[in-house]
């Protein structure tokens, strides 16, 4: 299980001795399929157990149940519901992140006979549909289904949420509680520790915790500022320095290692191409390395200057950043264009709404991009004004 993967413990009905290790999707329990899918689409960790392994105080099934992140449990047809209760009152004390109750939503004096939860613990109440596939029913319809005749449930049913949906909302949320439940530790750790512990023994310390930040779950602004704290107080700035080249994230160093080896990336054909999503600023760094070319042929290498437009202009299709905008106009117009260019027009339309506040901007190459589109659409008037009124700004 890698780092980022959630585990999802479940619980249902089975003989201990007739238990599979795992189950198949096809599985003829439309809830137990209905979880499976769900693992798969946020490509959670899936753990199986059955009550009989429960009942006999497996101590491997115990300490699943209370280690892991999101515990499911299909109480349909359970003759021990007060044991599993009271394991779901030991996660809540510990604080344990999601706790979910399945039911058969038949099964109505076991649904009123459940006490309340509040979240993010819930109880998902379900229906098998003519097709074997389990649905959600929420508690405005679950009043519906009760007492209905059978083609009036029929209608309703099918018109109800497939459990594996809702599921997988619960999870994808239980995600981002666990990264931030995790982060919280990490950084309340890092603070005790920076607190309680001295020299060596904090040194010592922070070797481990740095081991722990290659869990992405803990990268967060908080973590990485209590982190450098922590080697402040012991004047450990070469650990510091170390550990913040390592946590840069993975596109950027691609970018870094992109511009120090472009040569030998441009010499290989189809670098971004064969990239499945390629991001704006690479693009950029593309038609950068192309421009310096042609500037540094002074200006004679025309295949250089055709290549930076084209690597320009990908860029600005998909983000129609300032940058990336005025770097293909000031290229345009040195190959040639003109007012009449209609390329040239709407780059200028666009970069032209950065100034609609330019009184506000105090940011320097922002101002500069947009009197550089002044200038390359020969409007030296409003590129007066641009200069004048963030002169004005900062007066």
């Amino acid at each position: 299980m890698n780092s980022e993967q959630v585990c999802v413990v479940c619980i249902f009905e089975g003989s201990l001795s007739a238990r599979k290790e795992t189950i198949s999707v096809t599985s003829s329990d439309s809830a137990i399929s209905a979880i499976i899918q769900a693992c798969e689409a946020i490509k959670a960790k899936i753990q199986q157990y059955t009550f009989d392994q429960i009942s006999i105080n497996n101590t491997e099934v115990l300490d699943a149940i209370y280690n892991a992140e999101i515990l499911v449990i299909d109480i349909s047809g359970c003759k021990e519901v007060s044991a599993l209760l009271y394991h779901l009152g030991v996660r809540e004390s510990i604080k344990s992140t999601v706790n979910i109750v399945l039911v058969r939503a038949d099964d109505f004096d076991l649904i009123k006979s459940l006490p309340a939860f509040e979240e993010p613990n819930l109880i998902l109440p379900y229906v098998t549909d003519e097709e074997s596939r389990a649905r959600y029913v929420d508690t405005d319809r679950l009043n519906l289904l009760n007492g209905e005749v059978a083609n009036v449930k029929s209608k309703i049913i099918s018109s109800l949420p497939m459990l594996t949906s809702r599921l997988k909302e619960v999870f994808r949320k239980a995600q981002k509680e666990t990264r931030y439940h995790l982060t919280c530790q990490f950084v309340k750790e890092l603070r005790s520790d920076r607190e309680m512990l001295k020299d060596d023994e904090l040194r010592v310390k922070l070797r481990k915790m740095r081991r722990r930040l290659d869990d992405p779950r803990l990268l967060s602004s908080d973590s990485l500022l209590n982190m450098f704290l922590s080697y402040l107080r012991i004047e450990a700035l070469e650990d510091a320095l170390y550990g913040g080249e390592n946590l840069q994230c993975h596109h950027c160093n691609g970018m870094f290692f992109f511009s120090l080896q472009a040569e030998d990336f441009l010499s290989r054909n189809g670098v971004i191409e064969t990239c499945k999503q390629p991001f704006p600023d690479l693009y950029g760094l593309e038609g950068r390395i192309y421009k310096d070319r042609f500037v540094e042929s002074n200006c004679t290498d025309r295949e250089s200057l055709e290549k930076a437009i084209k690597s320009y202009r990908k860029g600005f299709q998909e983000s129609s950043s300032d940058y990336l905008g005025i770097n293909l106009a000031t290229l345009l117009v040195i190959g040639g264009a003109d007012r009449s260019n209609k390329e040239l027009a709407t780059i200028w339309t666009k970069c032209r709404h950065i100034g609609v506040q330019i009184s506000s901007i105090n940011i320097m190459p922002t101002v500069l991009r947009q009197t550089a589109a002044d200038l390359i659409e020969n409007e030296y008037f409003a590129s007066f004004n641009v200069a004048m009124a963030t002169e004005y700004s900062k007066s």
